[in-house]
């Protein structure tokens, strides 16, 4: 087994192949896994309820050369974890930008406003005294599916015309990213490419997971044609700078 030191826990880390990290610092405390994304993806099979591929999945963790018995143990705890809290749905999209990596950050920042592009929002409020910068907190009503929630939002990063990440609070908790990279050219106007990602947890363990996946097919349309209506506004914006 490869075990680490984490100089910000001054204790150790032991590594396993079936999650990202296993702070302890004695024996006797009890573990909490930190699941990777590549094993939550594959889970679905062990989620069957299978025996047989419960045992295969226990097997092959007990082969590789770091994980013996206690990544076995790391299989079973992280099925109940599963079971108990559900798991993440993420849902990315790409898009590119009529105008340059300023004026894409002052529409996605211009907090009263995220409803003239994120149409399934609206009565956005921003609850800090800070308006910008890591801490901003803000809440909206966002209705999707005919399921309507106050969704209270903070932001953990900022990065001007560059990063800009939000932790969600609300009755589905998560995080959302918007990466913007400029696109430049001697031949036409500058543009954006804009990356978002939303990672979700649901509420309500594997009935709301469920729930979850089959609802991101229709928040994946309603997030690209949020992309779609924010091209507009970015295209309208640059004209007026010209």
């Amino acid at each position: 087994m490869t075990t680490a030191v984490d100089p910000e826990l001054s204790s150790p880390t032991t590594l396993c192949p079936l999650a990202v990290s296993y702070p302890h610092s004695s024996p006797s405390k009890r573990l909490i896994p930190s699941i990777s994304v590549q094993y939550l993806a594959g889970l679905a099979r062990v989620l069957s309820f299978d025996g047989a591929s419960l045992r295969l999945a226990e097997q092959e963790a007990r082969n590789r050369p770091s994980g013996g018995k206690f990544c076995g143990s790391i299989l079973r705890m992280s099925v109940v974890r599963s079971i108990t809290r559900g798991w993440p749905v993420t849902i990315e999209l790409a898009e590119t930008m009529p105008g340059p990596p300023e004026v894409v950050w002052h529409l996605i920042t211009d907090w009263e406003n995220q409803g003239d592009w994120q149409l399934e929002a609206r009565d956005f409020v921003v609850k800090s005294a800070e308006r910008e910068g890591v801490g901003v907190t803000a809440e909206a009503t966002v209705s999707i599916g005919g399921i309507t929630t106050r969704d209270e939002v903070q932001v953990v990063a900022w990065e001007p015309n560059k990063l800009l990440a939000i932790e969600h609070k609300g009755w589905v908790a998560g995080r959302g990213e918007l990466h913007l990279a400029a696109i430049r050219s001697p031949t036409r106007p500058d543009r954006t490419h804009v990356f978002w990602v939303e990672t979700l947890y649901p509420p309500l363990g594997i009935a709301g997971a469920v729930g979850l996946m089959v609802f991101s097919p229709l928040m994946s349309r309603i997030f690209k044609r949020d992309l779609r209506v924010l091209q507009g506004l970015v295209r309208a914006a640059t004209q007026g700078m010209t």
